[in-house]
């Protein structure tokens, strides 16, 4: 809420560990952690199959649908076309080394959606009690990637498009007032968002927040 509101007021400063407290910091380093690992285990698992035969993929073929004139029928997915989509799963990894993706998937507990819908009791007690909230209503989804000083978080600060609530709401918000955001809005965090986009539309601010300690172990 303290970052919205200081953009809602025209920072365009960047957002950086400042911003954090040394809890929410830790949670995000720990998101970071977990994800790079589930990526280097994936990475790892694509490396094995490609290394496979024909005679071991085909003792577990992968299954597909073929369409014949009668009908959609199971068929095993030939081995080299298997082998090609495990390839490109691989490269997939291999080429964003140093880049590491997170996602509302990724943060703790067990409402991992975003907070679009969440009620102005469970955001005001989330924004006070859970670290993973906050960091959740600043970040989203955003990506990790090796610098010199270690790595850092990075994305834009931003708000979803006009068109977006034009195509799922219906509304035009170039012409709907505060109060019919209000009551369009399934959520707070709705309600802002729909607010930012029609009083200040480009206003975007830079994520850089480093995650290794300071010398301080902060």
């Amino acid at each position: 809420m303290r970052v919205f509101g200081e953009t809602l007021l025209g920072s365009t400063a960047p957002i950086t560990e400042r911003d954090f407290t040394p809890h929410e910091l830790e949670t995000l380093r720990q998101m970071y952690g977990g994800a790079k690992s589930r990526a280097a285990a994936l990475e790892n698992e694509y490396a094995q199959r490609l290394r496979r035969t024909p005679e071991q993929y085909y003792a577990n073929p992968e299954i597909e649908f073929v369409e014949t004139p009668n009908a959609f029928v199971r068929a095993p997915l030939s081995y080299e076309n298997a082998q090609q989509k495990v390839a490109n799963k691989l490269a997939s990894y291999v080429n964003t080394h140093g880049r590491t993706s997170l996602s509302y998937l990724d943060y703790p507990g067990a409402n991992t959606a975003a907070p679009t819908y969440d009620t102005i009791y469970d955001a005001l007690t989330r924004s006070f009690t859970d670290p993973a909230y906050n960091l959740k209503t600043t970040l989203g989804s955003f990506k990790v990637v090796d610098t010199p000083e270690g790595p850092v978080a990075v994305d834009k600060y931003n708000f979803d498009k006009k068109d977006y609530y034009k195509q799922q709401y219906g509304l035009d918000l170039d012409k709907a007032s505060n109060w019919d955001l209000a009551k369009s809005a399934h959520g707070p965090i709705d309600f802002l968002d729909m607010y930012m986009i029609k009083n200040n539309p480009s206003r975007v601010r830079d994520v850089k927040i480093r995650l290794e300690k300071d010398r301080n172990g902060k």
